[in-house]
């Protein structure tokens, strides 16, 4: 049996404060935000590129700030695993550990609507772990903003992304 090298992703701090409705909740970050401490810094990624398209004040010098203006917070569903390379398909599930994100909404309390980013990774962790959130949240899962989900276009992507202004 051949053995594949795994090694341990940690993921990043939320996003989050006080003034926080919406969350969005990836799966968990792909090497370079890793390294760069940012969420999707992955130039393939259209995340940052669809919150520019949403919000006209969109600072790409402070991506935290700028959310948070918004009052939208970003996590994931998972702390770390065992992953090769950047992308969810790499995960394995063996020895995933989530974040507790229930002790996260405990203490923000102004968050009403979860943001799912993704209709199959992120989505199969969430129900997996944060089931039992659906009774007291909105929770809405949302196309990819992934490059390796390409066969969605922006445009299509952006359109369905435009409910978050709904939220906020």
């Amino acid at each position: 049996m051949e053995h594949i090298h795994n090694e341990v992703k940690n993921g990043l701090a939320p996003w989050i404060d006080g003034s926080s409705s919406v969350l969005i909740l990836g799966t968990l970050p792909g090497d370079k935000s890793i390294s760069e401490q940012c969420y999707y810094q992955n130039p393939r990624n259209s995340f940052w590129k669809i919150m520019n398209e949403l919000f006209e004040d969109y600072n790409e010098d402070n991506q935290k700030e700028f959310l948070l203006s918004h009052k939208i917070a970003l996590w994931d569903c998972l702390k770390n695993v065992k992953r090769e390379g950047s992308m969810d398909s790499g995960i394995h599930e063996e020895g995933e550990e989530p974040n507790d994100l229930e002790a996260l909404l405990r203490k923000y309390p102004s968050v009403k609507t979860i943001i799912l980013n993704g209709k199959t990774e992120t989505l199969k962790r969430f129900d997996k772990y944060f089931l039992k959130l659906r009774n007291d949240y909105k929770v809405i899962a949302l196309n990819s903003t992934s490059g390796a989900n390409s066969s969605i276009k922006f445009e299509e992507k952006l359109a369905e992304w435009k409910i978050i202004k709904k939220y906020l």
